[in-house]
């Protein structure tokens, strides 16, 4: 008599839109702290932030009828996307300054 509970497709795409928000940034970090190259840690970061973006956006147009919720699902992730690309390329930026000045 156990009662089964399955997350709701709201709470998914909330846990799945902080996931992409926080695995491409970390990513980039840590890519920029092995090999201290700029252009390589951003566009790898970033590549995977679109797809993982993406994969989400084909989810959620799976999983909803209404084409409203569709719309404003999709373009709150593209907002999302674009917000974590800057914030990436600031983080990514400030660590490359901070490196070269410790050198020099």
């Amino acid at each position: 008599m156990g009662v089964t509970t399955y997350m709701s497709n709201n709470l998914i795409y909330w846990t799945y839109l902080g996931l992409v928000c926080v695995v491409p940034p970390l990513l980039g970090i840590l890519l920029m702290r092995r090999t201290k190259r700029l252009n390589f840690s951003f566009w790898v970061s970033t590549i995977v932030n679109v797809v993982l973006t993406g994969a989400g956006v084909l989810w959620w147009y799976s999983v909803n009828e209404d084409s409203f919720i569709k719309v404003f699902g999709a373009v709150f992730y593209a907002v999302a996307c674009v917000n974590v690309i800057v914030l990436e390329l600031f983080a990514l930026v400030s660590m490359r300054q901070k490196s070269t000045s410790e050198k020099g």
